[in-house]
């Protein structure tokens, strides 16, 4: 009645999230039915203390598009947001799956905003297939790039989420990948 769509929030690749003070995050802290838990080699452990699936993995993405499409099915939402958190950071331990996946001359840094495009094209692509009209959205970090890094980011100093999310937010509104996008401004 007053045009309000409900979306659901998701954070993909985040496995745990520890409170600042808490010790490190490990599988023990998983129940044995988490897929993480599960599946070990899709899960990276951060210096952050916390556990992360490897966006760079094809079964990663695959079991994350699958478990988007049950909210998608099973729930009455309008939409689905995926918070821009992809990365925690460009220390990432997934030098290993960079060197078996990636697509030839590929830089890591280029692979890995690539793993994030596929991923949300995935997504994007299966929820247009089920017929249910509904909308994809991302919310990343208010800045792009900066500016003297990159001359068409934003005149800004600030973290950027094209380097430290490998989100490149640019590319998916120009290229249709996301239907909207609320950048998050810290």
């Amino acid at each position: 009645k007053r045009g309000l769509e409900l979306h659901a929030w998701i954070t993909p690749f985040r496995v745990t999230k520890k409170a600042y003070e808490a010790p490190a995050q490990d599988f023990s802290s998983l129940t044995p039915s988490n897929p993480a838990f599960l599946h070990q080699d899709w899960v990276v452990k951060h210096p952050d203390g916390n556990l992360y699936f490897d966006p760079g993995i094809p079964g990663v993405r695959s079991f994350l598009v699958d478990s988007t499409m049950e909210v998608v099915l099973k729930y009455n939402v309008d939409g689905i947001h995926f918070d821009g958190f992809f990365y925690p950071d460009r220390v990432f331990a997934d030098q290993t799956n960079y060197d078996q996946y990636k697509n030839g001359n590929e830089s890591l840094d280029d692979w890995r905003r690539s793993n994030v495009t596929a991923f949300l094209r995935e997504v994007h692509q299966a929820m247009k297939d089920s017929g249910k009209n509904q909308r994809l959205g991302v919310s990343p970090f208010g800045i792009w790039a900066n500016q003297p890094g990159n001359p068409l980011g934003s005149a800004t100093s600030g973290q950027e989420s094209y380097h430290q999310q490998y989100a490149d937010s640019l590319k998916w509104i120009q290229e249709g990948v996301i239907d909207y996008i609320v950048p998050q401004v810290f």
